[in-house]
């Protein structure tokens, strides 16, 4: 992915050599803040998240990365600020986010445990409304291409049925996932898009050109609820004044 995308977080940004790293290389230190930071210490939950990103860049272990998310998981704290330096920080470092999905889209098991999707909709959930400029077009993080392609992309070509849901779920352009798709997808993938457009692009056309769809009305009126909520979806759906199972067709999680 180009590192021209920037992205607009309103707050300061660190051109290159501009921010000094006070790297932590003891992990005595990152085990004690990690302590403190478990019993509800605010501010030992900061260091440690700072510490962890500094040990990542000086050591490139990057696992030291996954552990302090799992940390604001565990703890339950209401810290999107904090995810939000983990992701920026990774981008800052990698321009893009591959390494925080990487086991999940191109790795080799086809079926992410419960409780590793349940951290990656935490994730999504926190940092679903940071929006980056690429080629002078604003896009919200889940499209910010990565070689041409949205994550979502890769998770379609690949398979993965329940991130590929994810994504979607939390409002990946359903034609941008349909990207790399070959002929004969998996019926399942090209379900799951189809759910989330209102009618079938050139996209899905290129691999299914006889398919003739012509979408429901009740379809169409999902679109653009899902659309109207872009900002804030699927959370947004479930405060509407509506049934649970509309909502759940809302969210992409059933037909009707």
């Amino acid at each position: 992915m180009s590192r021209k995308a920037v992205w607009n977080t309103g707050r300061a940004e660190y051109p290159s050599g501009a921010r000094r790293l006070n790297y932590v290389t003891s992990m005595g230190e990152l085990t004690k803040s990690f302590g403190l930071a478990m019993m509800g210490n605010v501010h030992m939950m900061e260091a440690a998240v700072q510490q962890s990103l500094d040990h990542w860049i000086l050591t490139d272990q990057f696992d030291i990365v996954f552990l302090v998310l799992k940390l604001l998981k565990v703890c339950h704290a209401k810290r999107e600020d904090l995810v939000l330096d983990v992701f920026d920080r990774v981008f800052e470092r990698t321009g893009c986010f591959d390494l925080l999905f990487d086991d999940v889209v191109f790795g080799t098991s086809e079926f992410p445990s419960k409780e590793r999707l349940e951290e990656i909709e935490w994730y999504l959930s926190a940092v679903s409304e940071r929006t980056f400029t690429f080629q002078n077009e604003v896009v919200p993080l889940i499209d910010l291409p990565n070689v041409g392609w949205t994550l979502a992309a890769h998770a379609a070509s690949k398979g993965r049925i329940a991130v590929l849901l994810l994504f979607l779920r939390y409002g990946a352009n359903p034609d941008k996932a349909a990207a790399l798709l070959s002929a004969s997808p998996p019926s399942e993938v090209l379900r799951l898009i189809l759910r989330a457009m209102p009618y079938p692009t050139s996209n899905i056309l290129k691999i299914e050109p006889t398919l003739v769809l012509v979408p429901r009305l009740k379809h169409l009126c999902k679109i653009i609820v899902r659309n109207v909520l872009i900002k804030d979806i699927p959370k947004a759906i479930y405060d509407l004044p509506i049934p649970c199972e509309l909502m759940e067709y809302l969210d992409l999680l059933k037909d009707f």
